[in-house]
């Protein structure tokens, strides 16, 4: 009798896996149903350093990146490819990939989807990082390139700063700065970290390392991490941000909407970007803040290839939500792989009490969730700005700004906000959205008016608004208004 119900129950196991049902989760009565990856783009050369500002334009997976992008779809496949059935062939329907408008970070996923399935075509989508608000917040947010956020907050924290690294240690990594960027330790030593902690990582990640360095390096950490948080983490008690909302939210209510969405057929869905949206992503959550990015043994920055996975699962009418930090280990070539632990993350309750998703025994409850995501700001903050942000651009007039400018940029992104002195006007793109009173017309139709201003650009985004920020305006901001893309 014992031998025939465990027949039955191997048949039973059979046939859940030949239908393709979701993985029950042993123990717990959770049935996996959905998973989305967040990873940062693998190892790269090193970034360039020019006028205070730090750029990766011209970055490139490495060949230890090539492999981690490769590594990393293998380590998906065999944790994921038999629990949500997703076969040994891709499927674009049940497999999504999606990368930020870069080279290293489309060729990140390109390797993670051969990783996963060797015979595939490595089809990786991507959106014009002008308009991509999900994985290139930096390119496409009004609200943070407008309000400055490198000169005005990022360097807070420089006596915190003299307290981790003295002038000897200033003097010790100036050195290791490209030439004539010597004096940028003295007038920005939190840029300074943060350079030279990048390209310790980058050298790291081929097997080269500095002894004079090796000393520093927990320092570097944190006064790195503390600076990426200024520039790039949720901050429900700053103002500013508040109304901006978490730079992450959209990509964080995008994998929440897309693991209760009914329409959703994808089981695993890949996204891939560089350090901001990854970090933005763990501040959203709750990993850094501003206590812990305080501490120099603090939870340590995203390295090349980590990545964090979002693992949907449901019991009976009740969804949960677990989050998983994959990190590369490196050593020899017979040493490297990819691991992955449980990240604790936080939740809050309906009563409004913050809670880490360690002490729950499921996770996070989606709603859960969901509330924290809401508590650290606006759901559509990417065009708040200050008065005073609007005046720094000489933005607080009437007349129609330069193509070139911040403004133009401001005004063609967000057309239907208030501008300049006139009350209730806003910006007219017919004539170079320069601001207009929607009342000066009298004998003309109220209707006409509204949907020449707020409606033709949404009409227009496709062709006008991408070519003008395509060929003039993203090239201006990213030589002039870049801080950080690592």
């Amino acid at each position: 009798m014992g031998s025939e119900k465990m027949q039955m129950r191997l048949m039973m196991l059979l046939l859940l896996l030949v239908v393709g049902l979701p993985y029950a989760v042993s123990g717990q009565g959770l049935t996996l149903q959905r998973v989305a990856i967040l990873a940062r783009n693998g190892a790269r050369g090193l970034s360039s350093l020019r006028d205070g500002k730090i750029s990766c334009d011209a970055c490139e997976l490495s060949p230890v990146g090539e492999e981690m992008s490769f590594r990393l779809g293998e380590f998906l496949l065999s944790r994921y490819g038999s629990l949500l059935n997703l076969g040994n062939h891709l499927n674009t329907t049940v497999v999504s990939f999606r990368a930020e408008e870069t080279s290293r970070t489309i060729a990140m996923g390109q390797g993670v989807t051969l990783g996963m399935f060797p015979q595939a075509l490595p089809l990786v989508k991507y959106t014009p990082q002008r308009n991509d608000e999900v994985l290139a917040f930096t390119k496409s947010w009004p609200s943070w390139i407008l309000q400055e956020v490198w000169k005005s907050s990022s360097h807070l924290d420089n006596a915190w700063l003299s307290e981790k690294l003295n002038e000897e240690d200033i003097k010790t990594i100036s050195r290791f700065l490209p030439p004539d960027n010597e004096g940028l330790c003295k007038s920005l030593p939190s840029l300074c970290a943060l350079y030279v902690y990048d390209s310790w990582c980058v050298n790291a990640s081929e097997g080269r390392t500095d002894a004079t360095l090796q000393p520093l390096l927990a320092a570097l950490g944190a006064v790195s991490r503390r600076l990426l948080w200024r520039l790039y983490g949720a901050d429900p008690g700053d103002s500013i941000k508040k109304h901006m909302g978490p730079l992450a939210g959209p990509f964080l209510r995008e994998v929440m909407s897309s693991f209760s969405s009914n329409d959703n057929k994808a089981r695993l869905a890949f996204y891939v970007g560089s350090m901001p949206v990854v970090f933005a992503a763990l501040s959203g959550l709750g990993v850094f803040d501003a206590k812990n990015t305080l501490t120099v043994g603090g939870t340590p920055l995203p390295q090349f290839g980590d990545a964090i996975a979002f693992e949907y699962k449901t019991t009976g009418t009740q969804q949960y939500v677990q989050v998983y930090q994959i990190t590369w280990t490196s050593g020899g070539p017979g040493s490297r792989g990819y691991t992955g632990k449980p990240l604790d993350v936080k939740c809050m309750d309906a009563e409004g009490n913050t809670y880490m998703s360690s002490t729950a025994v499921n996770g996070c409850p989606m709603g859960d969730m969901q509330r924290y995501f809401s508590y650290l700001g606006a759901a559509d903050g990417q065009c708040f700005v200050t008065d005073s942000a609007l005046a720094d651009a000489s933005c607080d007039g009437d007349a129609a700004p330069p193509v070139d400018s911040l403004c133009h940029m401001y005004r063609s992104k967000c057309p239907g906000l208030q501008c300049g002195s006139v009350p209730d006007a806003i910006a007219d793109p017919s004539r170079g959205f320069s601001c207009q009173d929607p009342r000066m017309k009298e004998n003309a139709s109220y209707l006409s008016a509204f949907t020449v201003a707020v409606w033709a650009p949404s009409l227009l985004t496709g062709a006008t608004l991408g070519l003008y920020l395509s060929d003039r305006i993203r090239p201006w901001l990213c030589l002039k208004r870049r801080s950080a893309e690592l």
